[in-house]
This record gives structure tokens, sequence and C-alpha cells, in this order.
């Protein structure tokens, strides 16, 4: 069981989002398409489910404007995923965790930046990760990693994802050399064909162009900060 972020969720469905940036490098992503096919070729192979914590969802169909019925559709009928709610179990465990966080001396936002909404949002969010027994949450928000972490759930970010093994090296070179360009062209952001599984879901549709992930797009939710999440 794995529980993913707004990031994690929008690369998942909408494979031609514009990439986050990598903090090492200050570029996007290196080859993060080739990275999200191999995750979802991962989960597959480990039978792994999919926990989208409804604080998500929300950010997720915000972004996703007058696609997002389209989306929940196929989020609903989809075996992998699995939306779950703040639910009594959520709240007792994120009531448990905000006093332990109180009794360290770190007052209501303990080591966590933003509005105090936004950081409800994103506690809300690894609260039901953890009660609904996630080994692992993928999310590139900083704050949603020092929860998660306060919790004891690892977190996982997309410039940490494993690049899969070169299949044709030398293509890859003479792309670089700019010798594919057309080829580049005509397959878009050069995305694969991906699991059977997933093609029912990770389309792209053609008002949702210019969805982003990046932290700074933000969702509208929890005061204009979610989208960090």
């Amino acid at each position: 069981m794995i529980a993913v972020d707004n990031t994690f969720l929008t690369l998942l469905l909408h494979p031609l989002s514009r990439p986050p940036r990598d903090p090492d490098t200050g570029q996007p992503v290196d080859r993060l398409d080739e990275r999200i096919e191999l995750l979802i070729e991962t989960l597959e192979q480990e039978n792994e489910s999919i926990i989208i914590p409804a604080p998500v969802l929300t950010e997720f169909l915000i972004l996703a404007d007058k696609d997002g019925p389209r989306y929940l559709t196929d989020i609903d009928s989809h075996r992998r995923f699995r939306v779950e709610s703040f639910d009594q179990r959520a709240a007792v465990e994120l009531a448990a965790i905000n006093l332990s966080v109180r009794a360290a001396g770190g007052g209501r936002r303990g080591d966590m930046t933003g509005t105090y909404a936004k950081i409800t949002f994103d506690r809300q969010s690894v609260a039901i990760a953890v009660v609904n027994t996630a080994r692992v949450l993928y999310s590139d928000d900083e704050n949603v990693e020092k929860f998660a972490k306060r919790c004891g759930l690892p977190v996982v970010k997309t410039w940490e994802l494993p690049v899969p093994e070169e299949k044709h090296p030398l293509l890859r070179l003479s792309e670089a050399k700019g010798y594919n360009d057309e080829e580049e062209s005509s397959n878009g952001a050069g995305a694969k064909a991906i699991e059977a599984d997933f093609s029912g879901v990770r389309q792209l549709p053609a008002s949702s162009a210019e969805i982003s992930v990046s932290p700074e797009a933000g969702s509208g939710a929890g005061e204009g900060e979610a989208g960090k999440g």
C-alpha cells in the first residue's frame, strides 16, 4: 500500500504535465516520464494499491478544472486507486500527533511553514496515509515530508525515483545531438506507451494541457498554497 500527494497523482494521470524541478540542479526532473512509467510497472508487479487522501483529491480536481468529472470517473473505476477520507481514525491520529508537537514546544505549527490552513490540509493527508497503513508516501512537498517523517512514514520525491536502465543508449545519444528532433516533435513530450492497466486513465485531455505539478503553481486549496502538496 502506498499513498500519493497531488504532484504524484497528477503525474500518474496526466503524463505530459510540466515536471517539478530537481533542487540539486534547478532543472526539471530528468527523464521524469520514464521514472513514472517504471513506478507504475513496479506497482503493478507488486500488486500495490494507491491511496489518494481526500484532501489530495480536492487539490487535483481543482487543477483539473472542467476535466475533473472525467478524471473522477476514471479514479473511481480503477482497481488500483483507493480514495480515503479524513475519518474518525485519522482525526484521532492527527490529534495525538498535534498534541505531541505542541508538547515538544513547537506550538501549533511545529517546524512546518505556510498558512495554518495549508498545514492542517497537509497533516490531514499524512494522517489518512498513516491510518490506512501506507508503507511510503510519494510527495515533493517539504512540509508533508517533515510531518510524514514525524509519523514514521517514509517519503519519496520525484527526483528520487529510480531511472530505468537504458534500452537503446545510442538512440538517446543521437537524440541529445538533435538527430531525432522531428521524431520527438511528433511524439509530444516523448512519452511511451505504459502498462495497459493504466492506459485507460493516463490520458491527456486537450483542455488540460497546461496542468503543472510544480510546487509554485498552487491549486487554490488551503488559501492558495495546497498545490505544494
